[in-house]
């Protein structure tokens, strides 16, 4: 990661593919809830 970018919060494991609303889908078709959209504003 370059260094010039926060790093607050280790990068997840998880590659998202899409999304809707709150929701998040990963390559294995998992769902799941996006409940950190907004904490880092």
């Amino acid at each position: 990661m370059p260094n010039h970018l926060m790093t607050n919060y280790a990068p997840l494991p998880i590659a998202f593919v899409r999304g809707e609303g709150a929701w998040l889908w990963d390559e294995e078709d998992k769902i799941y809830l996006d409940a950190l959209s907004g904490i880092g504003v």
